[in-house]
């Protein structure tokens, strides 16, 4: 029993260290400190990989350093978590390719989106 509690307690533990390094990631990421954002979100990442808030987190700082390759990668494991999948994420997402011209994935996405949403590269701009 002592072990479960144990495994309980470091599991809350990581939960709580999660929460508090979004929050932090994402303050930093607002305020423009990118290299103090990005730490929190690979911290994240450690414990969980596939976290979207820290994936695409990272996507937007890396859009921002004009690294498209790796906000590519980025954003693609931000899309696929449950926890993010919505709107919102794929306008991110669908907006990152249009504006690199990524035209593969755009397809991709585009395809779902208008079936869902009616978005696309030629109304993207108009939504702010």
């Amino acid at each position: 029993m002592g072990l479960l509690i144990g495994c309980t307690s470091i599991n809350k533990d990581v939960d709580i260290a999660i929460v508090t390094r979004t929050q932090l990631g994402i303050a930093y990421l607002s305020a423009g400190n990118y290299p103090a954002a990005s730490y929190h979100f690979k911290k994240i990442m450690l414990a969980e990989p596939k976290n979207g808030i820290a994936n695409l987190g990272m996507a937007v700082i890396m859009r921002q350093q004009k690294q498209p390759a790796l906000a590519l990668k980025y954003f693609k494991v931000a899309i696929r978590s449950s926890a993010i999948n919505n709107t919102s994420m794929r306008y991110y997402y669908l907006n990152f390719l249009c504006s690199e011209n990524i035209s593969e994935e755009i397809i991709k996405l585009r395809k779902e989106e208008e079936r869902s949403s009616g978005l696309n590269c030629q109304n993207i701009s108009k939504i702010k």
